[in-house]
């Protein structure tokens, strides 16, 4: 009687466990735009990275045509990627990122 018990607490063990997993896993996907979410884009000209997400901002900086970077997350309607420049906050065109490298 105790192993049946045992093995039962352990089934559902398992099952609660591969349910939160899958929870946060499911979370992860459906939240491109997070923190944890980095992803690999090339770009396909010389690209201006920008101060904030318009051609009116500064340019901080250039990424080289066929360099390969990692987006932190869309921005603008998805015309925008946001990106680690340096250290710093930067900005480019979606339309010259080509994802993955």
């Amino acid at each position: 009687m105790q192993f049946a018990q045992a093995k039962a607490r352990s089934v559902r063990f398992l099952v609660v466990s591969a349910a939160v997993f899958l929870l946060v896993a499911g979370s992860m996907m459906i939240l491109p735009g997070s923190a944890n979410a980095a992803v690999p884009f090339r770009a396909t000209t010389d690209l201006n990275v920008r101060a904030c997400p318009s051609t009116n901002c500064a340019v901080i900086g250039v990424l080289r045509r066929g360099s390969c970077h990692a987006a932190q997350a869309w921005v603008k309607d998805r015309t925008w990627l946001r990106i680690n420049f340096r250290g710093r906050r930067g900005f480019v065109s979606g339309r010259y990122a080509r994802r993955g490298c």
